[in-house]
């Protein structure tokens, strides 16, 4: 291995390769470290000049000496060299035997040793460190390791959680981890009530890797990460996006998008559950006046953003303004991640005026189905006219 990490201790060899006819073994080999570059250190007793007998080479035991890379990475390559200065005699004619190669050099690149932080993440959102999660749900705790180093990390390290002093979280995993994967994770359940001053997981890096050259742990520069977590009975977020219809719209169109919505549960715990089984619209004109859907609309129907042949729910027969689209089956909405879904209209061939806007007036507008009383987040409206 020609590379070393800043800091590391390493010991280079004089390798000594015979050919040809035996030697004396009880003369010695002379090696003299004739150059050792600059910041690399070598202990005060250490001998530049090393002597081994013959019969020590044979079993391969070589002049060896032991240095430390500096703390600071050099530029470029690192260069030592060795010159053998004496070799045993020839056991034929006991003269000094023959040198192929009297001086040999080696280069090195020192490289930034490996410097590890403890990271931690709620639900494997990376770089979320803070959230709040349902009450009574299970959620993830991550940890992984962030290298300020050039060496890689290599091995076996292990992390210890610590849960909230209140004791209301609790977990079925063992608090002390171990492995060599990227990341460890704990799932842990949260409290059966509402939270709402953050509590504290602790989880410290109790026994790191190793760095990949040195072979000895790799330093540390922070073993402590921490996951502030709150609990709510659990919120709804209902985010509108802009849609876009695909060609000009004209009375008689089919599928034309007027409404886009992102809906998602505020908290972070990986086993939240909402069903979504309808929302209220409201179909308005330009003066925010209530009218009727069957002047200017045949069909109404919610589906998902990325392929309109799955239909959530859909209606054609109308009485008064509003509009209740049911979704059969309903819709589950999972963890954190985004439901998208559209809310299209079939325009009618005979409708009076085709700029009119749909309206979710309020949250209540939202039918969503869960053990724990819901909120919805903010009024969505849809704008909308042939220039849309």
């Amino acid at each position: 291995n020609r590379q070393v990490s800043t800091d590391q201790t390493f010991y280079l060899s004089a390798k000594i390769e015979k050919q040809g006819a035996a030697f004396v073994k009880d003369d010695s080999f002379v090696v003299e470290l004739v150059r050792v570059p600059e910041n690399y250190w070598m202990p005060s007793e250490s001998k530049r000049t090393l002597a081994v007998k013959g019969d020590s080479v044979l079993a391969g035991i070589y002049p060896t000496w032991q240095f430390k890379a500096p703390s600071i990475r050099p530029g470029g390559l690192s260069e030592f060299v060795f010159s053998l200065k004496e070799v045993p005699r020839d056991s034929n004619s006991m003269k000094e035997a023959a040198i192929k190669d009297r001086q040999v050099s080696l280069s090195l690149q020192t490289v930034n040793k490996t410097q590890l932080a403890l990271l931690a993440s709620l639900n494997d959102e990376s770089k979320i460190d803070s959230g709040s999660v349902r009450i009574g749900s299970h959620f993830q705790v991550t940890t992984s390791l962030e290298n300020f180093g050039d060496a890689a990390f290599i091995g076996n390290y292990q992390v210890e959680m610590k849960l909230p002093e209140s004791g209301l979280y609790t977990t079925a995993d063992t608090l002390i981890k171990s492995g060599d994967s990227k990341n460890l994770s704990w799932t842990i359940i949260a409290p059966k009530k509402v939270i709402s001053t953050p509590d504290t997981i602790i989880l410290k890096l109790t026994s790191p890797p190793q760095d990949e050259y040195a072979k000895t742990k790799a330093a540390v520069v922070d073993s402590i990460a921490m996951i502030r977590v709150t609990t709510e009975a659990g919120v709804l977020i209902a985010k509108p996006y802009t849609v876009q219809t695909k060609s000009a719209v004209l009375k008689g169109g089919s599928d034309v998008p007027i409404l886009g919505l992102e809906i998602r549960n505020k908290d972070l715990a990986t086993s939240t559950r909402s069903i979504l089984e309808g929302i209220q619209l409201t179909m308005r004109d330009q003066k925010q006046k209530p009218i009727s859907p069957a002047s200017v609309i045949t069909r109404i129907a919610a589906v998902r953003r990325s392929d309109y042949s799955h239909i959530f729910a859909e209606k054609s027969v109308f009485s008064g303004s509003r509009i209740m689209l049911v979704f059969t089956p309903p819709d589950t909405i999972k963890g954190a991640k985004p439901d998208s879904i559209d809310i299209v209209v079939d325009i009618a061939s005979g409708a009076k005026d085709i700029n009119f806007q749909v309206a979710i007036d309020s949250a209540s507008a939202f039918k969503v189905h869960r053990s724990e009383e819901r909120r919805v987040g903010k009024e969505c409206r849809s704008r909308w006219s042939p220039y849309h």
